[in-house]
């Protein structure tokens, strides 16, 4: 789901994949929620066959525990771990799991989702049977763990919903609530992209403690016009993180409130290093105030 040229070449690839394990992958979440960043599709076109792993789970029931299980041990010291890294001095939010009330692919089975009232992140631990079965189908010939790969993946959900709690959190100490919008199928892209940018260039931000994934290093500036003129709201995480980077490697905590305070308007949708600019100068003049 890269864009400019690859752009062709990996749908093909994800058509292919869809068909082959029965995913639809076309499908927007119609839940209402922002979910964390799906795992990405990597199809090795050069793989040669392989022999097929044993299933890592016999059932649902098995998964379920897993993703418990792993989110618990790992909960309260991956948030230590950022709180410890930006000096943010906060409790920590609530959690829980949950079934994805609306499923569509093999990947509903995982991803998590931080709600905003209820100061709470939810994990996806179970899903449909059906679905299940495809999940594993998908991963059967991975030369990865499968558990670990689960794993490392749980890791960044907890650490990138932890963010938008630490999001909200300094919306509060300045006055701003109800800062999340709801998504829903029929959300315009550009809204999608006006709405979730920010946020979740700033989770992503925050989770990688300010590095910047391989995926997100694809893209660069040029990148913004290319996905407002395509409506592509698939890479608001990599791109987000590209408008955001430089605003809050000034100061993270001024930064995420300068954004706060500036919510994009669809104007700004044209014109992203303006708006980005804007807000490292009022950031530097905070500082030089203080």
């Amino acid at each position: 789901m890269s864009i400019n040229s690859s752009i062709k070449k990996n749908l093909l690839w994800i058509t292919l994949a869809s068909t082959a394990i029965g995913c639809n992958l076309s499908q927007r979440d119609t839940s209402g929620e922002r979910s964390a960043e799906r795992p990405k599709l990597e199809i090795n076109t050069n793989a040669k066959s392989k022999k097929i792993n044993k299933p890592a789970w016999d059932n649902v029931s098995q998964y379920n525990e897993f993703v418990c299980s792993t989110v618990d041990r790992y909960f309260s010291s991956d948030i230590k771990d950022i709180y410890d890294f930006y000096n943010i001095k906060t409790d920590f939010p609530k959690y829980g799991f949950k079934q994805n009330a609306k499923q569509f692919t093999c990947f509903d089975c995982e991803g998590a989702v931080f709600k905003e009232k209820g100061d709470s992140i939810y994990f996806y631990s179970s899903c449909l049977e059906e679905l299940f079965d495809k999940y594993l189908e998908y991963h059967k010939n991975d030369d990865t763990n499968i558990k670990e790969e689960l794993t490392k993946r749980i890791h960044h959900y907890i650490k990138h919903e932890a963010a938008h709690y630490i999001y909200k959190k300094f919306g509060e100490e300045i006055g701003k609530k109800n800062l999340f919008k709801k998504i829903y199928d029929n959300t315009p892209p550009l809204e999608a992209i006006q709405y979730t940018l920010v946020q979740e260039g700033i989770a992503d931000y925050i989770s990688y403690k300010g590095e910047l994934t391989e995926s997100a290093k694809r893209f660069s500036d040029k990148d913004f016009k290319e996905m407002i003129w395509r409506k592509d709201d698939s890479r608001v995480y990599d791109i987000g993180a590209i408008l955001v980077k430089k605003i809050l490697d000034i100061d993270l905590e001024k930064g995420v409130k300068e954004l706060i305070r500036n919510p994009l308007t669809m104007q700004d949708l044209n014109d992203l290093p303006a708006y980005r600019e804007k807000r490292i100068e009022n950031v530097l003049k905070e500082l030089e105030n203080e």
